[in-house]
């Protein structure tokens, strides 16, 4: 996109030696129509193996603290809500309350506890390390919903301002964090200072779990006690009620079990088990510079151009062929991705890592990978242009259709051809349009529509004479500008007159690729494509740790730019995606009889409940309106509502029951509220999930059946809430056939009706 293209460095937390992990959204700018994109990382394999939060900034504050303790924090993720009403102790009377344990880290005092005066208090001497390097962290056991205020006690000493200064308040993943200075704005010196904190709009709906304080800036030392949280009722009241109507012979049809498909890279085997996920994708930025021989991939501008060992050892495709293993243990099928770059990564001696812009051999640049590789530049020069015409031999090697073929035939020869059980869905690559980007050391120049079609058809056509079973994806790009616009037309920017449309009788990218794909089969006799796919990320922001009021009402409504003909999408798109129903249309016209699938998505909040309900809403969508496969990027966290979200569909009650296999029709007035999918299920009952994406307020239910059972019966019922966990409640009597509940506010309901 020239001046358009997000050709800038992302660097996320985390553990780069694998492929798949994804960064945060790139911000990209449309300039013509002056437009801003929060663009997808793209399926990124840009994760640093440790956290590298270097500036003191509250966005980057709760990462340290929460990477040092996520595996005691999911060893003690709670399975039991703390009630609704009263109070929780922490802290008082030199006593910590009960389920509450103290995580405080890097401090001074080896005693946790001290005398001050007459009281014994907690005490915090943070001297060690710089900015977030230590902190006081209290956790609870079990999570408490409907947190109200926070009250505590806090002696800073002589310099009280000082000391408010430097300590920073969080309260986990999602929430809103403050400097102590912005509740204590003159606090008092030698003396204790009161602090109550409103945590609703702190946790914006989530639980409370976790209180730290950490050294923002300086080395704080200070006291706290008394420290309570009080808890409210956690609701708006009642809000309007709600009718759904429910048709059993209206609007059936099957429902592919595959859109329930995940990117799962660790643990995998057990993941996708708790999911009862039937595909797993094996893909992102790094999968187009993957090596099979050498088990090693690039990874691009992700992190610093590097190529890096995907395994210890050096067995030929090593890495994938356990991904495909863990996959079969889990009874789930394979995805996998097969590189049509020219350049795929290479390793230095003793399989170590190698740069594609050393600073040694490019000179200085702005940014480079300092703690893991201090040679690997971001290609980006100190006066900020772009470092031009590297040598690819730095960091890969030459790769075409005859050196994939090794891969694909390393996978029949170890699990077989598609038809006999091995690897069934082959990738071809991974989001063409922004190659000059992600991969811009070895592929500077925008891939035009020819381009990407000769790369396809060939590696296609080796792919099918290799396993002449096998399902052939792609194209896989990445957001709306590559659905409408190739690499070329990108990178030019020339929005009046894109040079490659023009040159193309104006037709946008995909359906022109579709519609050349289809011409070149039917000439050939050579099927080159089974299954027609797209990424799609919402571009407000949605794909982020953000649970502000607004943006929870964003996600709630912007899942209907998957659907809805009439949605005009609120973000710098501004236009009306549709994206099932035009993905249905371009085949209709340019490609009949392909499948469909969506291979990453996500619209994020992965530990709130806001982004539980837009999952669920987003699973029930991709059911009704028939789409084949969809993976999300990536498996949701295993204690996260998201998560919970997957198993209300697949295994809701641990025995891998849930949602119907057949669609019928459920019809709810405004589904931005309360959203609702009804399906029939294999056993003859009728399964109904309804959202209630309400903020704040309880939604009083009538389901009105239609075409079902003799109108009475009974309804069994699970339900998620933000107290994170699936709960069955009492069955339900019903009669005729009419269904009233009512629904707790932020919540996910499975009814199971006989």
């Amino acid at each position: 996109m020239g001046t358009a293209h997000p050709d800038l460095v992302s660097i996320a937390a985390g553990s780069r030696e694998r492929i798949g992990a994804r960064v945060p959204p790139v911000p990209v700018a449309w300039v013509s129509l002056v437009m801003v994109a929060a663009m997808s990382g793209c399926g990124g394999g840009a994760e640093s193996p440790a956290t590298t939060a270097n500036a003191a900034s509250p966005t980057a504050v709760s990462t340290a603290a929460e990477d040092v303790f996520e595996a005691r924090r999911r060893a003690l993720a709670a399975t039991n809500p703390v009630a609704s009403s009263g109070s929780v102790t922490l802290f008082a009377k030199g006593a910590y309350g009960s389920g509450v344990q103290n995580w405080s880290w890097n401090l001074c005092n080896t005693n946790l506890t001290t005398r001050l005066g007459r009281q014994t208090v907690l005490y915090f001497n943070e001297c060690q390390g710089g900015d977030w390097g230590s902190g006081g962290y209290l956790h609870l056991d079990s999570a408490a919903t409907d947190a109200a205020t926070l009250s505590f006690d806090v002696y800073l000493g002589t310099q009280p301002a000082v000391t408010a200064q430097q300590i920073y308040l969080s309260f986990g993943d999602g929430s809103q964090g403050m400097l102590l200075s912005s509740l204590l704005p003159a606090p008092k010196a030698n003396a204790w200072n009161t602090v109550k904190l409103n945590m609703v709009p702190v946790l914006a709906g989530m639980p409370f779990q976790d209180f730290m304080l950490m050294n923002a800036s300086g080395h704080p030392k200070f006291y706290l006690n008394n420290v309570v949280l009080s808890l409210g009722s956690g609701g708006g009241g009642t809000g309007a009620a709600v009718t759904v109507k429910v048709d059993a012979t209206a609007q059936v049809h099957p429902i592919s079990p595959l859109v329930y498909g995940v990117a799962a890279f660790d643990n995998t085997a057990a993941v996708l088990g708790a999911l009862n996920s039937p595909i797993n994708r094996h893909g992102g930025n790094a999968t187009s510079q993957y090596n099979w021989q050498l088990d090693a991939s690039g990874r691009g501008m992700d992190w610093y151009f590097e190529s890096v060992p995907e395994s210890s050892g050096a067995t030929p495709a090593g890495s994938v062929a356990d991904l495909v293993t863990a996959n079969r243990q889990a009874g789930a099928q394979s995805m996998v991705t097969v590189p049509m770059l020219p350049w795929v990564a290479t390793l230095g001696p003793g399989r170590s890592k190698l740069a594609s812009f050393s600073v040694a051999k490019y000179g200085a640049q702005q940014d480079t990978d300092w703690q893991w590789m201090p040679d690997a530049g971001n290609g980006v020069r100190t006066d900020g242009s772009f470092i031009t015409g590297n040598d690819p031999r730095d960091a890969h090697v030459p790769s075409d259709p005859t050196f994939q073929r090794g891969f694909v035939d390393s996978l029949v020869q170890r699990f077989g051809t598609a038809a006999a059980g091995g690897v069934r869905y082959v990738i071809l690559d991974n989001e063409y349009s922004i190659w000059h980007s992600t991969h811009r050391d070895v592929h500077p120049q925008g891939a035009g529509m020819d381009e990407v079609f000769d790369t396809m058809r060939r590696h296609a056509a080796m792919v099918r004479a290799a396993d002449p079973s096998a399902q052939i994806v792609g194209p896989e790009e990445w957001g709306w500008g590559g659905y409408l616009y190739s690499g070329k037309d990108l990178q030019a920017a020339n929005w009046t007159n894109p040079p490659d449309r023009a040159a193309h009788g104006g037709m946008d990218y995909v359906p022109w690729l579709l519609q050349r794909i289809r011409q070149e089969e039917q000439a050939t006799g050579t099927k080159l494509l089974d299954v027609f796919s797209l990424h799609y990320y919402p571009q407000s922001g949605e794909y982020s740790n953000d649970a502000s009021t607004t943006m929870q009402r964003l996600r709630n409504e912007s899942t209907r730019s998957l659907w809805d003909p009439a949605y005009t999408d609120k973000s710098w798109i501004a236009d009306k995606v549709q994206l099932i129903p035009r993905m249905n249309q371009w085949v209709t016209q340019y490609a009949p009889g392909l499948k469909t699938a969506i291979t990453e998505y996500s619209w994020g909040a992965d530990n709130h409940i806001n982004g539980a309900t837009a999952q669920a809403d987003v699973l029930g969508i991709f059911g009704r309106e028939g789409v084949d496969i969809a993976t999300r990027w990536t498996a949701p966290a295993e204690t996260s509502p998201v998560f919970k979200a997957f198993q209300m569909y697949r295994n809701v009650d641990g025995q891998r029951n849930g949602f119907g296999e057949t669609s019928v029709q459920a019809l709810a007035p405004n589904p931005d509220q309360v959203a609702a999918f009804a399906a029939l299920r294999a056993d003859g009952a009728l399964t109904v999930m309804v959202i209630n994406k309400d903020l704040t307020a309880a939604r009083p239910l009538t389901l009105e059946l239609a075409n079902f059972g003799g109108g009475s019966g009974t309804a069994q019922r699970w339900q998620l809430t933000k107290a994170n966990a699936i709960t069955a409640l009492a069955p339900l009597p019903y009669s005729g056939a009419r269904v009233a509940d009512t629904l707790p506010a932020q919540s996910i309901t499975l009814y199971v009706i006989r």
